[in-house]
């Protein structure tokens, strides 16, 4: 396949504030995961664990706004850090 059409033209669409300078990290989260959105991933998965029950799981505690945040903060970490095992992700 070939493009016949050229490159496209690109251009920043980030938020005034975030173009000067060095961009934060959370402020870039929070760009796509306001709190709001956090807090109703918190909300749905409380009332689901209400329907569902923990299914013979560990006793359920209900998630938190900060719970979910250090979630994420986890899973970005893991994507960005590349680990080859699971062991590597305990080790000192």
């Amino acid at each position: 396949m070939q493009n016949t059409c050229g490159l496209s033209k690109s251009h920043v669409t980030l938020p005034s504030d975030l173009q000067l300078g060095p961009i934060k990290s959370l402020a870039l989260f929070e760009l796509f995961f306001s709190n709001t959105l956090l807090q109703t991933i918190v909300n749905n998965t409380n009332n689901y664990e209400q329907i569902k029950g923990s299914e013979g799981g560990c006793l359920w505690k209900p998630l938190t706004l900060n719970e979910l945040k250090i979630w994420f903060a986890l899973v970005i970490y893991i994507g960005v850090h590349k680990i080859y095992t699971i062991e590597d992700l305990w080790n000192s």
